[in-house]
């Protein structure tokens, strides 16, 4: 069974739970935040299975020693030389690297249509380019003015337009269904929506889509979860101070 130590566990549930069993139920290890963790909620949301939610808490209340016992914690389950998170305890391992891990689950959970991997990795691929794009204004990684003026003249419109071009006419970006990538790319547009308020209505077939993601059964009971509202998230950017 994966070891609590210290930590808060919040327990997840979602409608009829998946393929994993009752004493093998998975576990996530993050921070208290959305990040790079939240696609893999995502998906273990939209599949339908019970997980568990593994953090410090209240980071800002947590003190350095439990932090680093965290870390510590982290390094000692996986095995790992270096400090790795999220880190996902699933099928009696512990995996990691968010992308390893999306694929991992996308192939547990039927999410990667047959004969579509290159399409799903081309797409997991320009998903996490704006995902990077994403945390360069935020002043918690370093950003200022000048990187929040770039980011809103010129990476938005570049990846938007090329979101909307990738999406096209089609329901999900691989057609009817919604398959994993879909996750991946709800999960960048959002945090961009977080750092700049109304920024869809632009790019009305993407607001669109994020409209039919968010109004899946399973997506919808995450979205409205009290776990989900006290992970920390981007706020928005401070455009007025940037000039813009």
């Amino acid at each position: 069974a994966a070891q609590r130590s210290f930590l808060m566990g919040a327990a997840i549930s979602v409608c009829k739970p998946s393929d994993s069993s009752a004493d093998e139920t998975p576990v996530l290890y993050y921070w208290p935040a959305r990040g790079r963790a939240e696609q893999i909620r995502l998906v273990l949301a939209e599949a339908g299975v019970h997980f568990v939610d593994e953090n410090l808490g209240d980071y800002k209340t947590s003190t350095p020693v439990k932090r680093s016992e965290f870390r510590e914690m982290c390094q000692k389950l996986s095995g790992s030389l270096t400090y790795q998170v999220p880190m996902l305890f699933v099928d009696g391992k512990y995996l990691l690297q968010s992308q390893a891990i999306l694929r991992y689950l996308g192939r547990k959970y039927n999410l990667i249509p047959y004969g579509k991997e290159y399409e799903v990795d081309y797409l997991l691929g320009v998903a996490q380019d704006f995902r990077d794009e994403n945390y360069k204004p935020c002043e918690l990684k370093g950003g200022g003015s000048a990187e929040i003026r770039e980011y809103v003249q010129n990476v938005i419109p570049d990846h938007l337009c090329n979101f909307q071009r990738l999406l096209g006419t089609e329901d999900y970006f691989l057609g009817e269904k919604l398959s994993l990538p879909d996750l991946s790319i709800y999960d960048v547009l959002t945090v961009c929506e977080c750092q700049v308020p109304g920024v869809f209505a632009k790019y009305p077939s993407l607001s669109m889509f994020i409209s039919r993601v968010e109004a899946r059964q399973n997506i919808s009971r995450w979205l409205k979860s009290d776990k989900r509202s006290i992970l920390w998230a981007f706020p928005p950017l401070d455009l007025h101070k940037a000039g813009l």
